[in-house]
């Protein structure tokens, strides 16, 4: 860069001059000036905000979920996470002892496996706790704090800015939980891979970035009844799926009729090689329903599940666009 600035100073030609912002910081309750009327509605409709600087994918429960006599702002759940539920709390003040009994009463009443708390500044002596809550917890259990503030830049609209300040450290974790098998190291290979291969090729499929040690990984159909998903099953063999599990088994089987009316416009616009059938699986002896099609592996090995990353890639897309318009308008 120094030889570049001499040769041009010695030229005489004029350097390019670029016109920066001004940043400016706006007080939160400018936009939100009741906690509860404004910031936690607002919060609990644009999860996908708080879901991409955690690498979740949250979908919102309900609000004010009541806790004994108490309540939790939000209740989520992360079904990247195997549907893990979620607790928010959020403060448009500094961090206090009063949130955070409430948080830990929150969780152990509603058996939350992560914890998420939202506020304007997170005090050190409560990021100290989260850490320490952190190390001290089961590996399934994770407490995140999230600063939030508004930007402006040369007076335009306030932005919300979302900064992760303190989560749990998944490498100490993994230290302590007992050593994954080799089939689930297997998985993990291969969800990793797919993750990967998603968020370079197609983003917005997904905030989540890490994969687990289970057989199966989940992505959001943007509702709480159903997820889209990839997973591995008997034979072996590996399943692209729409999962319906809502909670409540007559709600599932009325969605899946839904959808089963649409049968013909759904594979039409999956447009599958001839060879690949469409599973309905309505499943009326359990609770939750599936529809899928299946690639048949050779075996549990690298070797054998290489193919299946571009099919379930592929496959993944095909499903999210063939359901999207009737699973929008159940």
């Amino acid at each position: 860069m120094g030889l570049l600035l001499t040769f041009l100073k010695k030229r005489g030609e004029p350097m390019a001059k670029k016109e920066l912002g001004t940043l400016q910081r706006e007080p939160l309750r400018s936009v939100w000036p009741n906690e509860a009327r404004d910031f936690t509605p607002w919060l609990a409709e644009n999860l996908d905000w708080l879901g991409e600087v955690l690498e979740m994918d949250l979908e919102l429960i309900e609000m004010e979920r009541a806790v004994g006599s108490f309540s939790a702002d939000i209740l989520a759940k992360d079904i990247s996470r195997n549907d893990s539920l979620v607790v928010i709390e959020n403060q448009l003040e500094p961090t206090n002892h009063d949130h955070l009994g409430k948080m830990l009463t929150y969780a152990a009443g509603l058996d939350a496996k992560i914890v998420v708390w939202v506020s304007r500044e997170v005090r050190t002596e409560h990021r100290q706790a989260v850490d320490w809550v952190n190390e001290n917890s089961l590996h399934d259990f994770s407490f995140f704090a999230v600063e939030i503030e508004l930007l402006r830049i040369n007076g335009s609209a306030p932005a919300p800015n979302l900064k992760l300040v303190a989560g749990p450290n998944e490498w100490a974790r993994s230290q302590r939980k007992n050593m994954p098998t080799e089939r689930e190291r297997l998985y993990h290979w291969y969800f990793s891979t797919v993750l990967e291969r998603i968020k370079s090729d197609h983003p917005g499929v997904t905030n989540a970035s890490k994969a687990l040690y289970q057989s199966w990984f989940n992505f959001p159909a943007g509702r709480s009844e159903c997820t889209y998903g990839l997973a591995f099953r008997r034979g072996p063999r590996l399943a692209s799926e729409l999962y319906i599990d809502s909670g409540g088994r007559e709600l599932n089987k009325e969605f899946f009729d839904f959808l089963f009316e649409r049968r013909d416009a759904i594979e039409k616009a999956l447009d599958l090689p001839a060879e690949e059938e469409v599973s309905w699986e309505r499943m009326d002896d359990r609770q939750a329903s599936r529809i899928a099609v299946y690639l048949d592996l050779e075996d549990h090995t690298k070797e054998a599940f290489q193919p299946a990353i571009e099919w379930g890639i592929a496959r993944l897309l095909r499903f999210r666009e063939a359901f999207a318009e009737h699973v929008s308008s159940f």
